[in-house]
C-alpha cells in the first residue's frame, strides 16, 4: 500500500452466495489513480443479482489500493439498499481501525423487471375489445349466393363475416373487461339519404353491443340495411379507436383497446392508414386485421411491422412500436390454429405499451 503516498483505490461490491457458500464479488469500480479522494464512475447492478430484490438485505463495499505487483485492502463497509438510500456516509474499516468514509453521490433504484400480460390481467387491466366490419362493393351483392355477405335463410350457416365475427369475437371477447363491444362499419352509404361513411355505428344507434351475439345481431341488421359501397378506407376506424383508447392510463387505472377490422382486400387509403397507425402506436391500442375471401392481402405485411417500425408517409414519424397482427381467416382452421394466430402478438405488445410506460400489475386485495 502507498503508505507515503497517494492511493490508486478502486472498490469491490461482494455478497454471499448460498449456492456457493461464500463471498462473491459481484462487480467491481474504475480505478481512480493518485488520489486519496476518488470520485468512482457510476455503476449498474441488477438488484435481483445484488440482494435478491430485499433492499433490507446485506453486502459488501470492499476498497482496495492497486499496487503495482497486487492490490491491497483499504477498508470494508457492510451496508444495504436502504442504508445507502438514506445518504449518510458510510465507514470503511480495516479490523478495528477506521479507515475513511464512502458517500455515495446519487442512487437510482428502477424496476426493471418484465412483468407478463397474465400478471397485468390479474392486477385488473382492463381490456376493452371494438370491431370494424368492411361493407364495400368488392365483397358481391349481399343477395347473391357468392357474395362474401350473403346471408342465407338458413340460420345454420355463416357467411365469412359472421364466421370470423363469431370466431375471433370468441377468442378475444372473453378478455373484454365489461362484456360490451364497440363494432363499425365503413364503406357503405346509409339511409335515409344514402349518405356514405368511412365509420358508422353498426347497430345504427350507438356503437355498444353487447358481447359477439350482440355484434352478430348488429351486422345482420346492417346488411339488411346499408348500401354496399366504397372505397375501402381503414384509416376513419383507427382514428376512432384512438379515441377509444385515449382514457385515462396510469398506475391506478389500467385501460387497453384490441380493435378487430374484418375486410376482404386491398386498402384504399393506404398513406392515411400508415399514418393513423402510426399515430395509434402511442397508444394502449392493438390491431388486428383479419382477411376473409381469397384476395390478394399482401399489403397487409407492410402495415404488420415485423422485423421494422412502420413510418408515416406523411410526416415521416415511425410508430412507437408493432401494434398491427393480420390473420388470414379460413373456416377450415381449428379454433386452436386461429386462437394461436390471433394471439400471437397482442399479449407481448400490451406488455410492450405497459413497460414502456413504466406501469407494473397492481397487487389486488
Amino acid at each position: 500500500m502507498d503508505f507515503l503516498g497517494k492511493s490508486d483505490p478502486y472498490f469491490k461490491i461482494q455478497a454471499y452466495s448460498k449456492s456457493a457458500g461464500k463471498l462473491q464479488t459481484l462487480i467491481k469500480s474504475n480505478i481512480r489513480k493518485k488520489t486519496l479522494n476518488p470520485e468512482w464512475n457510476m455503476i449498474e447492478l441488477s438488484l435481483l443479482t445484488l440482494c435478491n430484490g430485499d433492499k433490507s438485505k446485506k453486502f459488501i463495499i470492499r476498497v482496495y489500493d492497486k499496487d503495482l505487483l497486487k492490490s491491497e485492502e483499504i477498508g470494508s463497509v457492510e451496508t444495504s439498499i436502504q442504508d445507502l438510500l438514506s445518504r449518510k456516509p458510510l465507514t470503511l474499516t480495516y479490523g478495528r481501525k477506521s479507515r475513511g468514509t464512502i458517500e455515495v453521490a446519487q442512487i437510482m433504484v428502477e424496476d426493471r423487471r418484465k412483468y407478463s400480460f397474465t400478471e397485468y390481467l390479474q392486477g385488473g387491466l382492463e381490456i376493452s375489445v371494438a370491431a370494424s366490419i368492411d361493407f364495400t362493393m368488392s365483397n358481391g351483392k349481399p343477395h347473391k349466393p357468392n357474395s362474401l355477405h350473403f346471408v342465407n335463410p338458413n340460420p345454420h350457416y355463416l357467411n365469412p363475416y359472421q364466421s370470423a365475427i363469431s370466431a375471433i369475437g370468441s377468442i378475444l371477447a372473453p378478455y373484454d373487461h365489461d362484456g360490451m363491444i364497440n363494432a363499425y362499419g365503413f364503406g357503405a352509404k346509409l339511409p335515409p339519404h344514402q349518405s356514405l361513411s368511412h365509420c358508422f355505428d353498426l347497430n345504427g344507434q350507438n356503437s355498444l353491443c353487447q358481447g359477439v351475439q350482440g355484434v352478430l345481431n348488429a351486422y345482420y341488421q346492417a346488411i339488411n340495411t346499408v348500401s354496399l359501397w366504397g372505397p375501402t378506407n381503414f384509416a376513419p376506424t383507427i382514428r376512432q379507436a384512438i379515441k377509444l383508447a385515449n382514457g385515462i392510463m396510469c398506475q391506478d387505472v389500467q385501460q387497453y383497446t384490441i380493435l378487430i377490422i374484418i375486410t376482404d382486400g386491398a386498402i384504399s387509403d393506404m398513406d392515411d392508414t400508415m399514418d393513423a397507425i402510426v399515430e395509434a402506436s402511442f397508444y394502449p391500442l392493438s390491431i388486428v386485421i383479419v382477411g376473409v375471401g381469397n384476395a390478394d392481402f399482401s399489403s397487409m405485411n407492410i402495415l404488420d411491422g415485423d422485423g421494422k417500425r412502420l413510418q408515416s408517409p406523411k410526416n415521416r414519424k415511425y410508430a412507437a412500436r408493432d401494434i398491427v397482427q393480420f390473420v388470414q381467416y379460413s373456416q377450415n382452421l381449428s379454433m386452436e390454429q386461429l386462437a394461436a394466430e390471433t394471439l400471437h402478438e397482442i399479449p407481448g405488445q400490451v406488455t410492450e405499451f405497459l413497460h414502456a410506460q413504466k406501469i407494473k400489475p397492481n397487487i389486488r386485495n
